[in-house]
C-alpha cells in the first residue's frame, strides 16, 4: 500500500522527469551542434557535383535509393545534400522551392536534383541517368547546383 508521503514523492519524481524531458527536447539542437541554420546547410562546394536528395521516413522507394546515394557520398568529387521531408518542415519548404524552380509536375519522394535535371522515383534507368548526369557534370568546368536555383527564386 502506498502512503501519502510515498505518493507525493512519486508525483514529484514524475514531475521532475517530465521537466527534464522538456528541457532536453528544446535544448537538443544547441547541444547537438544543429543550430537550424538552413542557409549554411545550403551552401554548396563549387568544386564538387552537388546532389539534392529528398526522401521520406518509411518510404520504400527511398530505402531502395538510399544505398545508391550512400555510394555516391563516398566519392570526394560529389556532395550529397539529403533532406527528409515527411518529418522536417524546413526541408519540405526547400523541396517545394526546388519543385517550383524546376517545374516538377509531380512533387513526391524520392526526388533527386543534379545540375539542371531532376528525377522523381527510383529504378535502374533513373540510377543510370543520374550517374550519366554526374559524369557529364564532372567533365565540365561548372555544373549548376540545385542550390543556385534556390538563390534565384
Amino acid at each position: 500500500m502506498i502512503n501519502k508521503n510515498t505518493g507525493e514523492k512519486i508525483l514529484a519524481l514524475g514531475t521532475i522527469i517530465v521537466i527534464i524531458g522538456v528541457v532536453i527536447y528544446f535544448a537538443w539542437p544547441v547541444f547537438s551542434g544543429d543550430n537550424g541554420d538552413i542557409e549554411a546547410d545550403l551552401e554548396d562546394d563549387p568544386d564538387k557535383v552537388t546532389i539534392y536528395w529528398f526522401w521520406g521516413v518509411d518510404c520504400p522507394i527511398c530505402e531502395e535509393q538510399k544505398e545508391f546515394i550512400e555510394r555516391l557520398e563516398e566519392d570526394d568529387d560529389i556532395e550529397v545534400k539529403s533532406f527528409e521531408v515527411y518529418e522536417n518542415p524546413d526541408n519540405r519548404d526547400i523541396f517545394q522551392e526546388l519543385v517550383e524552380a524546376y517545374d516538377v509536375p509531380i512533387a513526391d519522394v524520392p526526388t533527386t536534383f543534379v545540375g539542371e535535371n531532376y528525377w522523381v522515383g527510383f529504378d535502374e534507368n533513373i540510377r543510370e541517368e543520374i550517374e550519366d548526369t554526374i559524369e557529364d557534370c564532372m567533365k565540365t568546368d561548372h555544373c549548376s547546383s540545385p542550390g543556385e536555383k534556390l538563390s534565384e527564386s
